[in-house]
């Protein structure tokens, strides 16, 4: 049908002088008309028209209505009239390249260029801000070489592995099962802490100051250590008692023991029978600590020297000695205790008394007239505890 229109349309067009040198033949007017190439004639959009005549003028036909082959667009029409629909694509970017956009269906598809993505560790910018493998933007990797149920124990931690050069380092950082040692933790990862090693018998040497001013302190110290021995009776930990003044004869300022190792109820009996005296010179507690490593035993307290010794101090006053103990400071006895197996743990009111806990590796807290206060720390004490 579209042949025999194009051979009568190529008719038409033969038989019309449109110089203008002759009339027209008005038998034509109103028939198809196409001023474009044959070839498009109803393809795509490209439709034929008619010759218009006007009578009045007696002018010469004109072709009108028709469509020509135009750009092509994306509207999902063959608008240059190929026989192809939206048959074109255009130019895009990205952050991380150029590409192309197709059309379809009268719609512009996605850019094909690749887009940014999450930052991996493969040696490529894969988010496209010039940096490869940007290790602000890569998350390290958790890792860790050791059997996984021992994560769950002791002292293991995994590490982390970074990004090198597009591939996971090894793995740093981590802590993994080692052998037990007597520090009070669990190296090897098993759920015990220091096994295989039987445990040294531990001596408290508990120094009281037992001064007017420590009336606000004292029936919260014999309470923490009842609350204490209420939740450890099976300690079998030994405390020793060491009054400043003398616990029994308040006249004297020197230190004097109030009673010698014996097991934590023997030593709350014992302690809550000491009477504070308001009357003292002085708090010759410096005297006390450089008695207990007398090597004479100045105090008797007749502790074994393979033991585990601690001396836990409360009181509230600074450090001060006894006449015969002279030039005694607590510099002094840091340097004399540094290399001793001897830790000092503070409940004190003058950081003077610091240097004594920082150098034997002890501890200090404030000293506190609430029993439940005291109980926590005192407790963080004297679960630390050495072995064989």
């Amino acid at each position: 049908m579209i042949k025999i229109f194009r051979l009568l349309f190529i008719a038409l067009l033969a038989s019309c002088d449109c110089s203008g040198s002759r009339t027209i033949d008005y038998k034509f007017c109103g028939l198809p008309c196409y001023p474009g190439d044959s070839n498009t004639i109803n393809v795509g959009v490209c439709k034929p028209g008619y010759y218009f005549c006007d009578a009045e003028t007696g002018a010469d036909p004109i072709c009108v209505n028709y469509t020509l082959p135009s750009e092509e667009i994306c509207d999902n029409k063959d608008n240059d009239c190929d026989g192809k629909t939206d048959n074109i694509k255009k130019n895009c970017s990205s952050a991380c390249e150029s590409g192309e956009q197709v059309c379809q269906s009268g719609v512009w598809g996605e850019c094909n260029a690749r887009q940014p993505s999450n930052e991996l560790c493969n040696g490529l910018d894969d988010d496209c801000d010039g940096v490869i493998d940007n290790p602000d933007k890569i998350p390290v990797e958790l890792c860790y070489d050791g059997p996984q149920q021992s994560l769950a124990y002791g002292e293991c931690r995994p590490g982390i592995k970074t990004c090198i050069s597009g591939k996971y380092d090894t793995c740093i950082k981590q802590i993994l099962p080692a052998k037990e040692i007597c520090n009070g933790k669990d190296d090897d990862c098993d759920g015990a802490v220091d096994n295989g090693f039987v445990g040294k018998e531990t001596y408290n040497i508990v120094i009281l100051d037992l001064s007017g001013s420590m009336a606000e302190y004292i029936g919260a110290i014999k309470d923490a250590f009842a609350l204490w021995n209420a939740n450890n009776r099976a300690s079998n930990q030994k405390f020793v008692l060491i009054g400043v003044p003398h616990p029994i004869d308040l006249r004297l300022s020197n230190p004097r023991l109030a009673i010698a190792a014996a097991d934590i109820s023997t030593f709350i009996n014992r302690l809550n029978q000491v009477q504070i005296n308001a009357n003292i010179p002085e708090e010759a507690i410096l005297d006390a600590l450089k008695m207990i490593i007398d090597p004479n035993d100045a105090l008797m307290l007749n502790i074994p020297s393979d033991a585990q010794k601690r001396v836990i101090i409360f009181s509230d006053e600074e450090p001060q000695r006894y006449f015969y103990m002279s030039r005694t400071t607590p510099n002094e006895l840091a340097e004399d205790y540094r290399d001793l197996a001897i830790s000092i743990y503070l409940f004190v009111l003058d950081n003077r008394w610091n240097v004594m806990a920082a150098v034997s590796n002890g501890a200090g807290f404030v000293l506190q007239n609430s029993a439940i206060v005291l109980l926590n720390n005192l407790s963080a004490v004297l679960t630390d505890t050495q072995c064989d």
